[in-house]
């Protein structure tokens, strides 16, 4: 079966069209937070692990950030199976 250059550029924008309007739902964006949030944290937790004892402040600041995104993540985990890092 062969396909015109016509044919190709309707099935190209009509698959554009589709993933614009999957990535406006709230589900798939707040599957996307939850998925995303993941490696950040664990990036913070490195970052505390190297200030740890050379700068109350900033380990503090660290702490709160921490904590801050994994409320989110937890709020967001129910829609985590329909997130993907983009």
């Amino acid at each position: 079966m062969k396909i015109t250059k016509t044919q190709l550029k309707q099935i190209i924008k009509e698959e554009l069209e589709l993933n614009e309007v999957d990535n406006t739902r709230p589900e798939k964006i707040l599957g996307d937070i939850h998925v995303r949030l993941g490696p950040i944290i664990e990036k913070l937790k490195a970052a505390k692990r190297v200030v740890k004892g050379k700068s109350d402040e900033l380990e503090d600041f660290l702490h709160e950030l921490q904590s801050e995104l994994k409320m989110y993540q937890r709020t967001t985990h129910k829609y985590k199976d329909s997130g993907e890092i983009r």
